[in-house]
């Protein structure tokens, strides 16, 4: 999926996507985001998960989040 890295440097050499590419990484950061994949929720790094995390190891980081959310509503 993507760019192959030929048509990325061929972007960058022509300032295509020089933009894009500044502003991506600028925003990744800036919320300390340095590596894929890390996954966020709320603007907020999600720790523990990662690609080969389950539906239970989701579970345990949403459902209190969604209690809480509930509780406030």
């Amino acid at each position: 999926t993507g760019l192959s890295d030929k048509r990325v440097k061929e972007g960058l050499e022509k300032g295509e996507v020089e933009e894009a590419v500044r502003f991506s990484f600028k925003y990744a950061a800036i919320r300390s985001v340095f590596g894929t994949p890390m996954f966020m929720i709320n603007q907020m790094v999600v720790p523990g998960l990662d690609s080969e995390s389950r539906l239970q190891d989701w579970k345990k980081y949403l459902e209190p989040l969604l209690a809480r959310a509930q509780r406030k509503n």
